[in-house]
């Protein structure tokens, strides 16, 4: 069972995110490094995921492949590669938001001004607290075919989708045969997955793991679920202890925002 193997969401190793928001390097070579070392190896960002002034389209963004989870947002401006792809990301907290004015409202995920043909996320389940902006990107496909709803989960959240060139959106190849609704990209792989929109109404407006009323997720579980108890989620939405999500930290243990 895939999820069962996707909830050792456990090990790994943590990093730390930036805050540089969209400030241009003044060495964009160095900056590239600097991500590539810290995140290579890395499944848990602890604070933001910020992906700027990728120009390159030849850049190797492989080292991003193990990030599971983000506890901030995840900010991606400026980023030229072809594909940008999170296979594993699952979760963002949206413990710290993206605000880009007064006006507009606080951002989970913001993806902006990148020539990117495809943002692949296949295994994104759960954005805990947030909105999501994509504005203005010039070559972005099949993005417009994710059901947001199924992702967003705080009260309020929202999504926006902002095109605003003279020239019409590209024309993008259609989703796998095999996906029941929206994709991330070409291919099985990128249908996009589905735990909450399908469920009973007994599961509260929550997730679960088919459409009976018995099939709920537990509530304290983030992302979806392989069963109906605390140690099926594929993720935790307050804290892990040994193997089950809690409501709280368990005593005499010290609290590790990022697990």
């Amino acid at each position: 069972n895939a999820l069962a193997n996707d909830s050792e969401f456990v090990k790994g190793k943590i990093c730390i995110g930036t805050s540089g928001r969209m400030s241009v390097p003044s060495n964009k070579e160095h900056h590239y490094r600097n991500l590539r070392d810290r995140y290579t190896n890395c499944t848990y960002v602890d604070g933001n995921l910020e992906l700027t002034w990728l120009q390159d389209e030849h850049l190797d963004l492989s080292f991003l492949q193990y990030i599971r989870e983000v506890t901030g947002h995840v900010l991606i401006s400026h980023v030229d590669v072809k594909r940008l792809v999170l296979p594993r990301l699952q979760i963002i907290r949206g413990r710290t938001l993206f605000k880009l004015n007064v006006y507009k409202p606080e951002f989970a995920l913001l993806v902006t001004l990148s020539k990117m043909h495809y943002l692949e996320l296949p295994s994104l389940r759960d954005i805990l607290a947030g909105s999501v902006g994509i504005f203005n990107n010039y070559n972005l496909c099949h993005i417009k075919t994710i059901n947001w709803d199924e992702i967003l989960t705080s009260a309020g959240a929202e999504h926006f989708f902002v095109y605003n060139f003279t020239q019409p959106e590209r024309e993008c190849p259609s989703c796998h045969p095999s996906c029941e609704a929206g994709c991330w990209g070409e291919g099985p792989d990128n249908c996009q997955k589905f735990s909450k929109t399908n469920c009973s109404p007994q599961c509260y407006q929550g997730r679960c793991f088919g459409p009976k009323p018995r099939e709920c997720c537990h509530l304290f579980c983030a992302g979806g679920c392989s069963g109906p108890k605390q140690s099926d989620c594929i993720a935790c939405r307050n804290f892990y202890d040994d193997g089950v999500c809690t409501q709280e930290c368990p005593a005499m243990q010290r609290y590790n925002p990022t697990t």
